[in-house]
């Protein structure tokens, strides 16, 4: 979640029973562990600008990987 979105992104994982906040973008693999990898909705406080999540590939592969989600070639 950026600056502008914080706010909502932050009451929206208050409404969510077992809903984890995290400070910054998990910078290692596997990326979530504990209640972040079984939790229904992880909110992250990202470290990076938006152009930066979209632009340098690093971001997005990383919390892809976190998830539960096939990986897909």
């Amino acid at each position: 979640m950026g600056d502008e979105t914080a706010d909502k992104a932050e009451a929206l994982a208050a409404a969510v029973p077992g809903a984890v906040v995290l400070p910054r973008v998990p910078t290692a693999r596997p990326g979530l562990d504990g209640p972040a990898r079984a939790a229904r909705l992880v909110a992250i406080r990202s470290q990076h600008p938006h152009m930066a999540i979209v632009e340098r590939g690093e971001v997005l592969p990383l919390l892809l990987a976190a998830t539960r989600l096939p990986a897909v070639r």
